[in-house]
């Protein structure tokens, strides 16, 4: 029987054993992504005096809690500079790895953050353990480091290390952006095939820079959250879906013109293309 997923969303300020969301929230955290997890350590993981609040959407499957996803918010000052820091976490039971969480549901929490507070600089930093999580976030989003098309710019060097500073991980990466994180993301045999016969370029970098991700190694992900962002990934989720609805009609009706195939391809290349120049411009604004 097929399972039933519903998504149910909430928000997270009280980070007490009595707050029985944030408990439930520690107890599937530790369940899909730390098992040996204490609660003492899940909360030193999540509060400091500076959250604003924690957004978090639980996944169930026929009423039984099967994964989540997780946007916190902290207000921070790096070289005199106040900003916004989102820490963002997922995890899925490994059953319902790649068919419980929507993509968007992750993205959803940064722009809404974003369009009710819109003045404060916004980062989005994420340690990053799963292949095809990376993939999708470079698929998805114009601007983000580090990035087999992005050269980190200095000042990402130096907030990335402001960062890992903060979590006292400083002085920790195995290679540039990874480091050893503090969880372990257990992905199943059926996945990991997936993952090594994928041709896919982000997934493929991935590998190449963090080979040990199987033995609680992350990489440092980083986004920007502005509003020009923001527009890039609706775009590409937009274009994307067009792409695939297009692929899927013609699948259905088998056709196998190849003149249709070679338009298909043209117009994504197109896309593509226009999308790398689009990056290109919005990184020297970002370095301005």
């Amino acid at each position: 029987m097929k399972s039933k997923i519903k998504l149910y969303q909430l928000i997270i300020t009280d980070c007490n054993i009595r707050n029985r969301n944030f408990l439930r929230l520690y107890r599937i955290f530790k369940e899909t992504l730390k098992p040996d997890m204490t609660f003492r350590e899940f909360r030193f993981y999540y509060y400091n005096k500076n959250l604003q609040y924690i957004d978090v959407t639980f996944c169930y499957a026929n009423k039984v809690l099967i994964g989540f996803c997780a946007a916190a918010f902290y207000d921070t000052e790096i070289k005199n500079k106040k900003i916004v820091l989102g820490r963002a976490a997922t995890g899925i039971s490994t059953s319902f790895q790649g068919k419980g969480l929507p993509k968007w549901s992750l993205y959803l929490k940064y722009m809404r953050y974003k369009f009710k507070n819109p003045l404060p600089s916004l980062i989005l930093t994420a340690y990053v353990a799963n292949p095809i999580i990376y993939s999708m976030i470079c698929k998805y989003t114009a601007l983000v480091w580090p990035r087999l098309t992005n050269k980190a710019p200095e000042k990402i060097q130096s907030l990335k290390n402001e960062i890992l500073k903060g979590s006292g991980l400083q002085g920790k990466e195995h290679a540039p952006f990874v480091v050893k994180i503090h969880f372990h993301v257990a992905i199943g045999n059926t996945l990991l095939e997936r993952i090594y016969a994928s041709k896919q370029k982000h997934l493929k970098y991935f590998l190449k820079i963090s080979p040990q991700f199987q033995h609680q190694y992350g990489v440092v992900v980083i986004i920007p959250v502005s509003f020009l962002n923001i527009f890039f990934t609706i775009l590409r989720f937009f274009l994307w879906g067009i792409v695939k609805f297009i692929l899927l009609v013609t699948s259905f009706f088998s056709v196998k013109s190849n003149s249709l195939f070679t338009f298909i391809l043209q117009k994504v290349q197109t896309l593509l293309s226009q999308e790398i120049k689009n990056g290109l411009q919005m990184r020297r604004n970002f370095k301005q």
